[in-house]
C-alpha cells in the first residue's frame, strides 16, 4: 500500500504534467458575458481598443453587477416596507461600506465634507476652519461605495484659493491616478506624482452683486416691462456689469489611497499643430517599489505612516499612432519556475503593422518548463498575444526596458501596484 507521502508526490507529478501542456487560455466565457452589456456593444473582436478605457468599462460593469447582487441579498428581509433609501441603508448595515448610502458622508475622509455635489460654494457646503483661522467651504462629489471602490478607489482634495474669497475645497473620488509627463522636469514616476501637487494658476470669474443676490435667493429676477417714450421707441436697457476675472491658485492633494493603485500615464494628448490626438512617446523610469511622498498628501495624512507600493503589472503600448498599435503586459507571478533561458531570451512581439519582431537575443522564445530541482519563486512573466515567457526584473523596470527587442515605440501606459 502506498503511503500518504507517495500519494502526495503522485498528485504533484500530475499537476506538473498539466503545467507543461502550454495551452493558450481563451476567456471565451468572459467575452460572451460582455456581449450582452450595452457598455461594450461598440467593441468588436480583432478591433483596436484603448486599454485604459476598456479597463474602466470593465470595472464599471463589474461594480454594477456586485451592487445588484448585494441589493438582492438584502431585499427579502426588507421588501415589505423598504423604500429605495431603506434598501440602501439595509445593505449598508449588513455589508458595511460595500454598498451605497444616501444618508451619510464618507467616514473615511480625512476631514469634514459636505453631503451633496450640486450645492453652490456659498450654499449648503460644510464650513471648515483651516490654517490661520481661514474659513473654508468644502463639498464632496459623492460616488457609489462598492467592493470595487474599496479595492481601487482613492480621493483627491482640490483647494481653490483666491484673494478676498473663502477657500473652496472639493473632495472627489478616483480609480486611477492620471499622470501628466510632458513637463521637462518629469523623468520618473515619482516626478510625475509630485507634479500633481504643484499649485496651478487658474482664472475664475466672480459674480456681480446682482448675480450673487439672485443665486442666494434662489428666485428668478423679475423682468420689468420696457417703458415706451411718446415716440413709441423703447428705452435702452441698463447695462449689466461684467463678471470680474481674477487669478486664483488651485492645488490638488491626495486624501486617501487604495489597496491597489493604478497609475495611468497620459500618453495621448491633443496637438494644436497637427490638429489631432498624438502619442507622447517620452520615456519615464519606474522601479519595483513606489514610496508615496509627503508632498502629495493632505496634511492630516502626513502624520501617519506614508504608504509603500509594490509593482505587479505593467501594460505597454507599442507604436507611434494614437489610433492604433499593439499592447503587451508584464505580470509579477507569485510562483514561477524560471527556465535557464529566461535570463537571455525575450519574447517576440507583434508590431503595429502586424509583423513579427525577433527576440533581443536572436533566438526563438520559449515557455517555461518546471525543472524537478527548482523551487517555485516570485517572477515576472511577459504576455504578448499568445506568447508567454519569463523575463528578468531588469527587463521590466531596468535601464534597457524601454527598448527591449529594438522597439523604440514601446512605452509604459498603465502601472499596477499593491500596497505593502
Amino acid at each position: 500500500m502506498r503511503g500518504g507521502k507517495g500519494k502526495e508526490r503522485e498528485r504533484e507529478r500530475e499537476r506538473d504534467s498539466g503545467e507543461r501542456d502550454d495551452e493558450s487560455f481563451l476567456p471565451t466565457y468572459v467575452y460572451d458575458a460582455m456581449k450582452v452589456k450595452k457598455r461594450f456593444e461598440h467593441m468588436r473582436g480583432g478591433h483596436q481598443e484603448d486599454a485604459e478605457e476598456f479597463f474602466g468599462f470593465y470595472l464599471d460593469t463589474l461594480e454594477e453587477e456586485l451592487l445588484a447582487m448585494l441589493a438582492s441579498v438584502s431585499a427579502p428581509s426588507t421588501a415589505s416596507s423598504a423604500t429605495p433609501t431603506n434598501i440602501s441603508a439595509s445593505v449598508q448595515g449588513k455589508y458595511g461600506k460595500f454598498a451605497s448610502s444616501t444618508t451619510s458622508a464618507d467616514s473615511d475622509s480625512v476631514s469634514v465634507v459636505s453631503s451633496h455635489d450640486d450645492v453652490g460654494l456659498d450654499g449648503d457646503g460644510w464650513m471648515e476652519v483651516g490654517k490661520r483661522n481661514r474659513t473654508v467651504v468644502t463639498r464632496t462629489i459623492k460616488g457609489t461605495e462598492s467592493p470595487i471602490t474599496r479595492i481601487f478607489g482613492g480621493k483627491f482634495r482640490s483647494t481653490l484659493r483666491a484673494p478676498g474669497q473663502k477657500d473652496s475645497v472639493l473632495v472627489e473620488d478616483w480609480r486611477a491616478l492620471r499622470l501628466d509627463i510632458q513637463h521637462d522636469q518629469i523623468h520618473t514616476i515619482e516626478d510625475a506624482l509630485s507634479y500633481i501637487s504643484h499649485p496651478q494658476t487658474v482664472q475664475i470669474s466672480l459674480p456681480t452683486q446682482s448675480q450673487s443676490h439672485a443665486v442666494a435667493s434662489q428666485q428668478p429676477a423679475k423682468v420689468q416691462p420696457r417703458q415706451m417714450s411718446k415716440y413709441h421707441q423703447p428705452q435702452a436697457a441698463p447695462q449689466q456689469s461684467q463678471p470680474q476675472t481674477i487669478n486664483a491658485q488651485q492645488q490638488v492633494l491626495i486624501e486617501s489611497l487604495p489597496p491597489v493603485l493604478v497609475l495611468h500615464i497620459k500618453r495621448f494628448c491633443y496637438d494644436k499643430e497637427s490638429g489631432g490626438v498624438v502619442k507622447v512617446g517620452k520615456k519615464v523610469r519606474f522601479g519595483g517599489e513606489l514610496d508615496i511622498g509627503s508632498d502629495v498628501m493632505v496634511p492630516l495624512a502626513k502624520k501617519s505612516q506614508l504608504p509603500r507600493y509594490k509593482l505587479f503589472g505593467v501594460l505597454y503600448h507599442h507604436g507611434t499612432s494614437a489610433s492604433g498599435g499593439h499592447y503587451t503586459l508584464d505580470v509579477l507571478h507569485p510562483n514561477r519556475y524560471p527556465s535557464s533561458s529566461s535570463s537571455a531570451s525575450l519574447p517576440s512581439s507583434s508590431s503595429a503593422s502586424g509583423t513579427t519582431r525577433p527576440s533581443a537575443s536572436g533566438t526563438p522564445s520559449s515557455t517555461t518548463i518546471k525543472p524537478s530541482s527548482t523551487k517555485a519563486r516570485e517572477g515576472w512573466v511577459r504576455i504578448d498575444d499568445d506568447v508567454v515567457v519569463d523575463v528578468r526584473p531588469e527587463d521590466v523596470f531596468g535601464s534597457s526596458s524601454s527598448s527591449v527587442g529594438g522597439d523604440e515605440t514601446k512605452c509604459a501606459y498603465l502601472l499596477f501596484y499593491r500596497r505593502v
